[in-house]
């Protein structure tokens, strides 16, 4: 698989009240490409839903740096994770390091290279259904809000 639609995910600091769910922990990063606005992330939300998910710590290496990912996503799913991401990661002949459809910033983030203004916690890769942080209370937190 190839992570192509990265979606970032920020933690949502102030929800609406009227917001549930995923939709009152996260918010969607502006991603700037028309497949985010005619409804490829409710699809996507709605086939992590078909069944309860799972976090799973793997360690994953790139570029010789070795770090704990939180992969969340139904079972099956997360058994290709960490292969597909370090994939990813290393490109081909075709394609740079984390090419996709947008800018991801996880080679940065992964690297401790994050920039200040960035805020992402999260990313979707959203045409494989695998959502993965950094941070294990973040993978926590995107655990409860995917089965709620």
């Amino acid at each position: 698989m190839t992570y192509y639609l990265v979606q970032r995910l920020g933690l949502n600091e102030h929800p609406f009240d009227r917001q549930q769910g995923f939709d009152r922990v996260f918010s969607c990063e502006y991603m700037g490409s028309a497949e985010f606005e005619f409804g490829t992330v409710p699809k996507a939300l709605k086939r992590l839903r078909e069944a309860p998910v799972e976090a799973r710590a793997l360690e994953v290496t790139i570029d010789g740096v070795t770090r704990e990912v939180h992969f969340v996503g139904q079972p099956e799913a997360l058994s290709q994770a960490r292969d597909d991401l370090e994939a990813w990661a290393a490109g081909d002949h075709r394609r740079p390091p984390f090419w996709g459809k947008e800018r991801s910033g996880f080679g940065e983030d992964f690297a401790g290279r994050k920039p200040k203004y960035q805020t992402t916690a999260a990313w979707w890769a959203l045409d494989e259904d695998v959502v993965w942080a950094l941070s294990p209370d973040v993978a926590t937190k995107l655990v409860t809000a995917i089965n709620a």
